[in-house]
């Protein structure tokens, strides 16, 4: 939730300040974005993330609505602040990086097997922590660790038959 809401939050000021400066696509544009660019990455560590961590908080809550404790969970709020923080100066990197979570392939490239996942199966049933990719041409910069099983797709569909 972090990285995504820091990824749009990034991308909505980029976007705001073409709007405002009505920039076009000549020489002295690309040379106020590149500007943008080296102020949004040189301030990364004193950037204010608090409308990106509000926005993850109200995410969680609505998700979470059966546990309202977890509101005034000081741990839970410093965590999410410094993850949104941690996403941020990602997200600002120049070129950006990428967490992905999502695939559910195993691909020896991007990703490394959990010690319980079954060796002989392909399919990613949980991501221990995502990988991390680079934004120019979506190399990996440090893997991620998954769970593969064979055999959970065969038995959640049992389960729920």
């Amino acid at each position: 939730l972090a990285f995504r809401h820091a990824q749009n939050h990034a991308k909505e000021i980029r976007t705001k300040v073409k709007q405002i400066l009505q920039l076009s696509n000549d020489k002295s544009s690309s040379t106020l974005e590149e500007t943008i660019e080296k102020y949004l990455r040189s301030t990364i560590q004193k950037y204010d993330v608090s409308k990106i961590a509000s926005d993850v908080e109200n995410q969680l809550w609505t998700t979470l609505y059966d546990y309202p404790a977890l509101r005034s969970c000081n741990e839970l709020l410093r965590y999410i602040t410094s993850a949104c923080r941690t996403a941020w100066g990602l997200a600002n990197q120049n070129p950006p990086y990428y967490i992905e979570f999502q695939t559910i392939k195993y691909d020896k490239l991007i990703h490394e097997r959990f010690h319980t996942s079954d060796t002989d199966s392909d399919t990613i049933i949980e991501y221990v922590w995502p990988c991390l990719l680079d934004g120019r041409d979506r190399t990996c910069v440090a893997k991620g660790v998954v769970i593969t099983d064979e055999n959970y797709l065969l038995t959640s569909k049992t389960a729920s038959s």
